[in-house]
């Protein structure tokens, strides 16, 4: 109950709803409904004949203005979606859907046809990697020294490293959680130990134990002087959390965002989601995976069956990668509520010191302003000597000396009185360190995937089929979802038929039914080209790992869907000639021992392949 109240309070219920309305209204009218509607009014006396007259020519007027704008707008689309550089399997949805209901596929384009990010993210998300772009370059030189160790595994580092940015790392000391029950004392524990900086991702975060456990360590730190930082996705977490968490976390200076805040109107963004996981302490150890901050996560209750998913710890320079993924979305979440916040903490800070002083002051005399990114300054040449009883440069010395905010880099005071204040840059603050070296630790490649931010590749999709096509033997995946892209299908199947052994695993108990009979409309295809089907009959396996010839390996927040390798904000972890791939290996083992096999034969029934076929069409659109 308490969720529901909060989804409704929320607003998400209002913007499903107009979204019904509006295509009801268009359809209707698309149908010619709207004469059977006047027919049955006059019949029933509400109107008069003449009246219905009128209102009918109206509407038929309104209607053909309308219709031709539309053809218009829809043979505009036409050739849009023709030569958009995409996959066709996105273009054919939108196509047929055009030539059947062109208004409502025209409405339903212009705001969800866009995978990428809007406008002001993608210039804030160019001038981030453009700022990172020293440490990509030094990251690049060490890559090119370490191509002849990796063999044959080079190219799938090398692809993440000219898409995502990030470097390869080798010597580091990794860990593997099998399940949230490993993860989260570590986490917490890890959390005991900050003394500078907390970053903290997620896609859901939910009241319980686990979240309050959480909350409580935030605090303290935060107290202490530690730098805490988190961001969420909101629709992630409707319903989970209230809507002010972040509010009342900045009341114990916790600098925590809402990614991409739910607003109750239509718009595309609400397609791209944070899906990531990562929480960074120090630079001594990261965390990324599949798990959310929540107690079904820990098994502390049960939603469906037993909840497998993993994490892997990071120690070493692999660290420097999550920490530069965190920062690109912290950007895109605290762009504009950081800046607000620093202002109110600024105003906040010199106001206090002058009321805990008793000194007279006007604080609607005080302007504090931004001039540049990360720039501030604060005017105070207005405030006149009958104010203070001072020359406006001393005022200036007074405020300053009132000044200590930790993020404050350096504070200049010009003859006029105004105060110039330079913001601390993240960038330097966090990239540059000298991490311990782990030997014989392997290579390890975090990298964060996001929907059109840097360029338009699909990292995540193209991740997956690299680590196929480098298996020779045998490959292990593990994914709750199973509804993937055509060139990833082809890639599962044409592994199974070069003999590569291909085992996947999926839920036994799935959170989602309707996904999960789409899900099995792929087992056919994927079954006649050799592909071997499990079901992990005690739970759900929320787990989206691959594992390739007991080699190379990847752990992350990717799964086998739409939803993932196009439109969210994903992150995941590569891993090679590590022991850590022997733990992954055994757990990927277990797994298997605990699942039943799908049958060669498997075949959905007439009505689940009809109800799929109908179905799958819309989730490219999606």
């Amino acid at each position: 109950m308490k969720k529901f109240i909060r989804f409704i309070v929320s607003g998400q219920i209002l913007v499903f709803l107009f979204l019904i309305i509006e295509v009801l209204v268009v359809v209707a009218i698309d149908l010619s409904l709207d004469d059977q509607i006047l027919a049955v009014l006059v019949k029933n006396g509400t109107i008069s004949s003449d009246q219905s007259i009128t209102i009918a020519l109206y509407v038929s007027l309104s209607f053909i203005i309308l219709r031709f704008l539309f053809t218009v707008l829809a043979i505009i689309l036409f050739f849009r979606i023709i030569n958009k550089w995409e996959d066709p399997e996105f273009k054919i949805p939108w196509l047929v859907f055009l030539f059947v209901i062109p208004m409502v596929t025209c409405v339903f384009f212009l705001i969800f046809a866009n995978h990428g990010l809007p406008h002001k993210e993608k210039k804030t998300m160019k001038e981030y990697y453009e700022s990172i772009e020293p440490y990509f370059a030094l990251d690049k030189q060490k890559n090119e020294l370490l191509v002849d160790e990796l063999g044959e595994a080079c190219g799938a580092f090398n692809y993440i490293a000219n898409t995502a940015k990030v470097g390869i790392h080798k010597d580091n000391r990794l860990t593997y959680f099998k399940n949230g029950e490993g993860f989260f004392p570590a986490f917490i524990e890890g959390l005991k130990q900050a003394k500078e900086f907390i970053f903290i991702e997620f896609f859901i975060i939910t009241d319980g134990e686990e979240w309050s456990a959480v909350q409580e360590v935030l605090k303290q730190k935060a107290q202490e002087g530690v730098d805490v930082r988190i961001i969420y996705d909101d629709m992630g977490c409707g319903g989970t959390i209230s809507s002010f968490t972040p509010r009342r976390l900045r009341k114990y200076g916790i600098k925590a965002f809402k990614f991409h805040p739910f607003r109750p109107i239509l718009s595309g963004v609400f397609n791209n989601r944070d899906h990531r996981k990562i929480v960074v302490i120090d630079h001594q150890m990261a965390f990324t995976g599949g798990i959310n901050l929540a107690d079904e996560y820990a098994n502390k209750i049960e939603r469906f069956g037993y909840w497998k998913d993993t994490m892997v710890k990071i120690e070493g320079s692999g660290i420097s990668n999550l920490i530069s993924t965190f920062l690109a979305n912290y950007g895109i979440a605290s762009r504009l509520g950081s800046e607000k916040l620093f202002k109110k903490n600024l105003s906040r800070e010199i106001l206090t010191y002058f009321e805990n002083n008793k000194i007279a002051f006007n604080k609607k005399r005080l302007s504090i302003r931004k001039v540049a990114d990360k720039k501030y300054e604060t005017n105070i040449a207005i405030m006149t000597s009958p104010i203070f009883g001072k020359a406006p440069k001393e005022c200036a010395e007074l405020i300053v000396s009132a000044i200590k905010l930790p993020e404050i880099e350096k504070v200049e005071i010009a003859s006029d009185g105004l105060i110039s204040i330079t913001v601390q840059n993240d960038i330097d603050k966090f990239l540059k360190h000298e991490y311990e070296s782990y030997k014989g630790g392997g290579f390890v490649m975090p990298f964060g995937d996001g929907p059109g931010g840097i360029d338009n590749e699909l990292i995540g999709e193209q991740n997956y089929i690299n680590l196929l096509k480098y298996a020779k033997k045998k490959v292990y995946i593990s994914t709750p979802y199973l509804i993937p892209t055509y060139q990833l299908m082809d890639a599962l199947r044409n592994a199974a038929l070069r003999g590569v052994d291909v085992n996947l695993i999926v839920p036994g108990i799935p959170d989602k039914k309707l996904v999960y009979l789409i899900a099995k409309a792929n087992f056919r295809p994927l079954l006649k080209a050799g592909v071997k089907i499990f079901i992990y009959t005690p739970g759900f396996n929320h787990m989206k790992s691959m594992l390739s010839d007991d080699e190379l390996a990847f752990v992350g927040t990717i799964n086998f869907d739409f939803r993932s390798l196009v439109h969210h904000f994903e992150c995941g972890t590569i891993i090679y000639d590590s022991p850590v791939i022997k733990d992954i290996h055994d757990d990927f083992e277990e797994m298997l021992s605990q699942s039943k096999q799908v049958p060669q034969n498997y075949r959905l029934n007439i009505f689940g392949r009809i109800l799929c076929g109908f179905l799958k069409i819309f989730f490219p659109l999606l």
